[in-house]
């Protein structure tokens, strides 16, 4: 006779089936669970690198913030914006107080909304003409020494992508603010609170106290924190960005030589087909930045460009234009190729 023995029912048998059970749902969790989470957190990564609004999270670059109207309410101070109700889509400058700069904020101010009146208006004009011609409505362009932003914005405003370099606190943060005014400025618009020239480094920068689009750097100075600025290289900043810009317009008065001249050899392979300076002669002398305006023109020769200056469609070297060129206090000049 044999005997059998059963434990089913038994507390032991209960507690070894609840054993194996809990050990297959780990394990389906563990397998297919965690590459769930695997795909969601490369998906986030995708999306992030992607979005014009959002970047990855770093103690030195914090993600941005997604666009809203509040922005712009939040950042500028009251009484100091005006709306561009004229343009489509419409925007808003945040300005210096009326009366604390004269040239620029004050044009904004009296043109009250529309694009008419308002300082340099002729040379933006050109600016946009220009871009419209050559064709590429992904076009990236540079405004160095851009101020409040006031060309910038309405380049932005049209499609492009504009990259800017101001170095002077008191008009970076105007200008950050304002491109914060639409969802189109937030995405086209690359803010960069720094100057440009030779070396990398720190500077100092004055100012006129009713006129802050006159801001010069300055070497070998001493100043206070708030006007001590940091200079870096446009070559460098090309080759970290991998952009080729299409328009560069600049106005550093007197350091433009200084802030090109690093990209020259990029320029050689890629020359940007709009230029658009001013050209002072007496700021190149500036024994605080000490370079020859004729240098300068050089420049651009050497790298195939032409010089037009007022109804003067090229301006060659050493000729009677050229001499007048260099006895001339302001001007504007445009390079082509």
């Amino acid at each position: 006779m044999v005997v059998r023995t059963t434990l089913r029912g038994t507390p032991y048998t209960r507690l070894l089936t609840l054993s194996i059970f809990a050990n297959v749902v780990f394990s389906i969790w563990f397998l297919f669970g965690s590459r769930c989470e695997t795909n969601s957190v490369a998906k986030t990564q995708s999306t992030s690198s992607n979005s014009p609004f959002f970047s990855f999270a770093s103690p030195k670059n914090p993600p941005k913030p997604k666009w809203s109207p509040s922005l712009f309410k939040t950042c500028c101070p009251q009484n100091q914006s005006v709306e561009m109700n004229a343009e489509y889509p419409s925007f808003s400058f945040c300005l210096h107080p009326r009366g604390k700069d004269y040239a620029v904020s004050d044009s904004v101010y009296k043109a009250s909304g529309s694009s008419e009146g308002l300082f340099e208006t002729p040379i933006r004009k050109q600016m946009l003409q220009v871009l419209e011609r050559h064709g590429d409505h992904n076009a990236v362009v540079l405004d160095i020494g851009a101020n409040i932003g006031l060309h910038a914005m309405f380049l932005a405003n049209a499609g492009y992508k504009v990259h800017v370099f101001e170095p002077l606190k008191k008009n970076y943060d105007l200008l950050a603010c304002s491109a914060t005014s639409s969802a189109r400025l937030y995405n086209n618009v690359v803010v960069n609170p720094y100057g440009l020239g030779k070396e990398v480094g720190k500077s100092c920068i004055v100012t006129d106290h009713d006129n802050f689009g006159a801001a010069k750097i300055k070497n070998g100075q001493t100043c206070t924190p708030e006007y001590t600025v940091e200079v870096r290289r446009l070559d460098e900043y090309l080759t970290k960005s991998k952009i080729q810009p299409t328009l560069i317009k600049i106005d550093t008065e007197g350091y433009e030589f200084k802030a090109l001249i690093t990209a020259k050899e990029i320029f050689k392979k890629n020359p940007p087909p709009h230029i658009f300076t001013e050209f002072v002669p007496r700021h190149f002398k500036d024994p605080a930045v000490n370079e020859d305006p004729e240098d300068y023109l050089q420049f651009f020769y050497d790298l195939g460009y032409k010089i037009q200056w007022r109804d003067v469609k090229e301006v060659k070297k050493g000729d009677a234009n050229y001499k007048d060129l260099l006895n001339t206090d302001m001007n504007d000049l445009y390079m082509y190729r």
